[in-house]
Parts: C-alpha cells; sequence; structure tokens
C-alpha cells in the first residue's frame, strides 16, 4: 500500500512526539494511520472522564476510527502516541478506494479483518471470565517486552481495572511469587 500512496503522492509521513493525539473520541477524522516505529494507546473514554485503553498499538500497525471499511464520521475512540512514533497519515476514501479495486487487497483487509475480530472476541472473554490477577499474569506472559514501556496506569485501564486495585493485584501477585 505504501508504493501506491507515494505514486498518489498520498504518503504523509511525520515523526510525532509522546502525547501526540492523533485521534479524540467524538471528533470527526477522516484519515487512516500507519505506525512505522513507536508506540499508540487506543483507547475509549466516559461520559465522567475515565479513561479505558482498547488496545496498544506496538512498533507497527495500522489502526484508524474509520478502518477499514466504516463509513462512520465520529471517531468512536481516541489514539495517543505513547513514545516518539514514526507516523504515515492516509485519507481513509483513497484507503476504501484503493481496497474496493484491488482483490488482493480485498483478502488482505478480511484476513485483517478477521485476525482483530478474533483479537476482539479473545479480549472480551479474557475481560468477562477472568479475575483482573489472571488477566495480569497473561497480559504479562504475552506482553512482556511490552509491558516495560508502558505506564502502571496504562496497564490497569487495560486490564479493566482502576490504577489502586492494580497496585493490590500486583501486591498479591509478588506475595504469591508468581512473576
Amino acid at each position: 500500500m505504501r508504493q501506491m500512496a507515494e505514486r498518489d503522492r498520498v504518503w504523509s509521513s511525520e515523526r510525532r512526539p509522546k502525547g501526540s493525539v492523533l485521534l479524540v473520541q467524538g471528533d470527526t477524522s477522516s484519515s487512516v494511520f500507519v505506525l512505522e516505529s513507536g508506540l499508540v494507546k487506543l483507547c475509549y473514554e466516559t461520559s465522567d472522564g475515565d479513561e479505558w485503553v482498547k488496545s496498544f498499538i506496538p512498533d507497527v500497525g495500522l489502526f484508524g476510527s474509520r478502518w477499514p471499511l466504516s463509513t462512520s464520521q465520529e471517531n468512536r475512540f481516541s489514539a495517543r502516541c505513547l513514545e516518539w512514533s514514526q507516523i504515515a497519515t492516509l485519507p481513509a476514501d483513497w484507503v476504501r478506494s484503493k481496497i474496493a479495486a484491488d482483490s488482493q487487497l480485498q483478502a488482505t483487509v478480511a484476513r485483517f479483518s478477521e485476525w482483530i475480530y478474533r483479537r476482539k472476541q479473545s479480549r472480551e472473554e479474557t475481560l468477562l471470565c477472568e479475575t483482573a490477577e489472571r488477566r495480569y499474569l497473561s497480559f504479562l506472559t504475552n506482553n512482556a517486552s511490552l509491558a516495560k514501556r508502558l505506564s502502571q496506569a496504562d496497564i490497569a485501564r487495560y486490564l479493566g481495572v482502576t490504577p489502586i486495585a492494580f497496585s493490590r493485584i500486583k501486591e498479591r501477585v509478588r506475595q504469591k511469587n508468581l512473576t
């Protein structure tokens, strides 16, 4: 896709500092983002101002409120750089038109969408069926290097607990010597 975007002169890549906001929940966006390096957090903000982490995109990834085929105008979540990140921005309508015109790209998007679906289904099951302590241990097992790059508050919000509850969970795990 990068070669097509460069050929069509729509590839725009820049280095963004830690804290840069890429998407604001509730605003409108017509971009798809390609993370070339760095770390991005996708999160939901509640009406009372709390933030809950939807997912982290470390090192390389593709995301956008309108990805891949949604025609919704409103961002359903926010996105923020947690580290200096190299981000390419593509027009969502351009991406959609390229997908519509290329059967190989359609197949790639279908595989990517299936992967996202399985990942979301697994996350939902974990949040609903596992204890917070078990979620934490699974997170450490599956994301050891990522955990070192995240704040404790972001890990807590990803696990679906408050930072205070997370502190207690970490202490219980430490006392049981499970990490």
